[in-house]
C-alpha cells in the first residue's frame, strides 16, 4: 500500500503548529479544525492521496469525479490536515498518520494538536474540553485554557495516533476533546457545540482571534431536530409496544 503527498505550491512550516482534524465522532473535530482554519485564512498547500482511502470517488457537478483525499492547508500560525474520510484500517490510519507527519516534520512543525469527540450519555449545554498528549509541556499548556486531563481510555483514528507517532518524532503532540452527546452519533449528526469548545480552545492556543457565536446557532438548531427525532422516536416505541401487548392479551372465557 502506498501513502503519496502531492504539493499544490512549495511552503515551509518552520515553527508552525500541525492541527488535525479527522471526519470522527459527532464531527467535532473535524468542525472546530475546519473553523480555526477559515478563520486564519489558511491557503491549500498540498493533497494527500492513500491506497488506505476508501475505493471510492466523489461525484460533483456535471459529472466530475475524484479520489478520496486528505489536504494540508497553511496559515502564517499553523499548518491543518483535513480529510474526506478516514481509512478504514488501524493499519491505514497509522500509515497516513505517520506518512504526514514525516513529510512535515522534514518542513519544521514544532507541535501536532488534534481535535476529537469526547462522548458521554448525557451533557448539559455548558460543554467541557479534555487533553491528553504525549508530554506533561503540551498538557500544561490546555490546561491552562481551561481543559482537564483524561486519566485512562482511548482515543482511536488519526486523531489519536497522530499524538503518538508525535512522540515517535519527537516533537510534542496532543488531542483536545470536545465533551459530545452520544444522541450526535447515533444520529450522525454534527455537534456544533462540542465543536465550538474545541474550536475556541485550539484559536487560544494558537493566538488566533475570532468570533465562533454563528456555531452555537446552528448547534440550537441541530439540538431542536435531535429532540424532535428523539420524541418522535419515543412516541413510536411505546405505541408498538402497547400496539404488540394488546395483540398478544390472552382472552379471558
Amino acid at each position: 500500500m502506498v501513502t503519496l503527498i502531492r504539493e499544490h505550491r512549495p511552503f515551509e512550516a518552520d515553527g508552525k503548529v500541525l492541527v488535525v482534524g479527522m471526519p470522527g465522532m459527532g464531527r467535532v473535530g473535524q468542525t472546530a479544525v475546519e473553523e480555526v482554519m477559515n478563520a486564519s485564512g489558511a491557503e491549500l498547500v498540498a493533497h494527500v492521496y492513500s491506497t488506505y482511502f476508501p475505493s471510492q470517488v466523489l461525484v460533483g457537478r456535471n459529472g466530475r469525479v475524484r479520489l478520496m483525499k486528505g489536504d494540508l492547508y497553511e496559515s502564517d500560525k499553523a499548518v491543518f490536515f483535513i480529510a474526506d474520510t478516514q481509512p478504514h484500517s488501524a493499519e491505514g490510519q497509522n500509515e497516513v498518520a505517520f506518512e504526514v507527519l514525516k513529510y512535515l516534520v522534514k518542513k519544521g512543525i514544532r507541535a501536532v494538536v488534534a481535535g476529537a469527540a469526547f462522548v458521554m450519555p448525557e451533557v448539559s449545554t455548558r460543554r467541557r474540553v479534555f487533553v491528553a498528549g504525549n508530554e506533561d509541556g503540551i498538557i500544561d499548556e490546555f490546561k491552562r485554557l481551561g481543559a482537564e486531563p483524561i486519566e485512562e481510555g482511548v482515543i482511536s483514528g488519526i486523531n489519536g495516533s497522530i499524538i503518538g507517532w508525535a512522540e515517535y518524532f519527537g516533537i510534542p503532540g496532543a488531542t483536545i476533546l470536545g465533551e459530545s452527546w452520544s444522541m450526535f452519533v447515533d444520529l450522525n449528526a454534527i455537534d456544533y457545540r462540542g465543536a465550538y469548545v474545541v474550536a475556541k480552545t485550539l484559536a487560544a492556543y494558537l493566538g488566533i482571534e475570532a468570533d465562533f457565536e454563528p456555531m452555537l446557532k446552528r448547534a440550537e438548531e441541530v439540538e431542536e431536530n435531535i429532540r424532535s427525532m428523539a420524541k418522535m422516536i419515543g412516541e413510536y416505541v411505546t405505541e408498538k409496544i402497547e400496539r404488540e401487548g394488546k395483540e398478544h392479551r390472552p382472552e379471558v372465557i
